[in-house]
């Protein structure tokens, strides 16, 4: 099985848009006469928001078995909405889904302010809230708005946060006077937790000394935490939710 990021579909050779139909049409039980545009509407939002979007496909050899596609939010580029997910039934249940999904992840992160990721599921989805849930995604419980699609009154937005974890070098926090006051904030908001007894200066001299690591949390282009490890000790602090 293979796991492949695409540029949009609207881009591909007339041979690959047919297949593309193709797998379309068994994977939502459609009529096999339907043209594409009827097959797959949001081309046509796409078009008109000149919406940014990819698609991750995966292969069984030649064959299209699985399908996301990911759009990125035209009025605030920090976030990313899922718009598809469909994967051929005697395909179902071996994770292609899931890893469908950590392809997109992945893919979406590269873009430097990438900080949410979105899909719109309905209340009696449960494999979809399930799947979801397990990838980290928390229901918001409102509905979202997204260029012109329509959602249904039963669907709420889940939403995830794009973490990436950063280890940052000792000597360069105290050598940084703006990160080190920005994570000096930080730090102080963790009066009871562990390593709470250390200031921020005997913490910055514990990880000078390799006794403790120290990992800066960004979330799309932003500093928003820390993460300290070390004597057998963890925490974790971070400014949003």
């Amino acid at each position: 099985m293979r796991y492949v990021i695409e540029e949009s579909h609207r881009h591909w050779s007339a041979a690959k848009k047919e297949e593309l139909r193709r797998f379309l049409v068994l994977s939502k039980d459609l009529d096999n006469n339907l043209s594409f545009e009827d097959v797959d509407y949001k081309t046509i939002y796409e078009k008109e928001h000149a919406l940014k979007c990819f698609e991750a496909i995966a292969y069984d050899k030649s064959k299209i078995v699985g399908y996301m596609r990911c759009f990125k939010n035209p009025s605030k580029r920090e976030r990313w909405f899922v718009g598809d997910i469909y994967v051929l039934s005697e395909y179902r249940k071996k994770h292609i889904a899931s890893k469908l999904y950590k392809k997109v992840i992945e893919e979406v992160m590269t873009y430097e302010n990438a900080e949410y990721i979105e899909a719109s599921i309905a209340d009696d989805n449960l494999a979809s809230i399930k799947l979801h849930e397990k990838l980290g995604f928390k229901d918001t419980r409102k509905r979202g708005k997204f260029a012109g699609f329509s959602f249904a009154p039963n669907e709420t937005f889940y939403k995830k946060t794009l973490f990436s974890y950063l280890p940052v070098d000792a000597k360069m926090l105290h050598e940084n006077e703006e990160i080190k006051n920005l994570i000096s904030d930080i730090w102080a908001t963790n009066e009871d937790g562990p390593f709470s007894e250390y200031s921020f200066d005997e913490l910055l001299d514990k990880s000078f000394s390799d006794e403790l690591d120290i990992n800066l949390i960004w979330l799309g282009s932003r500093i928003v935490g820390i993460s300290v490890t070390g004597e057998g000790l963890e925490v974790t602090l971070v400014t949003v939710k």
